[in-house]
């Protein structure tokens, strides 16, 4: 969550979606690799009638209501995977790796 397009559908899908899980009081896990601290500013809504920006923090303050927020800091499993990677292809070609 976060990183989605900047477009009124994208907001209208993410709203709807969280909005209808709260409403039936059904469970969500939300993952993002925004830190907590800046995932208030990249969840605005835009009002698909006027295209305005509506920062009133809905989807925000409804994620606040539904799930505690907890940071979880590492290293990111593309980073891992690509030392893997880089390993087993250093590896197939017979060269050492560099540091």
């Amino acid at each position: 969550m976060g990183v989605e397009h900047k477009t009124s559908w994208a907001y209208e899908k993410l709203y709807a979606i969280l909005d209808t899980r709260y409403r039936s009081g059904k469970p969500l896990i939300v993952t993002t690799n925004k830190p907590i601290t800046e995932l208030r500013k990249h969840l605005a809504i835009v009002d698909i009638r006027t295209g305005e920006i509506d920062h009133s923090e809905r989807i925000y303050d409804r994620l606040l209501e539904m799930c505690p927020l907890k940071e979880i800091k590492g290293e990111g499993w593309r980073q891992q995977k690509s030392q893997i990677n880089k390993a087993a292809a250093y590896e197939k070609l017979g060269l050492q790796e560099e540091n």
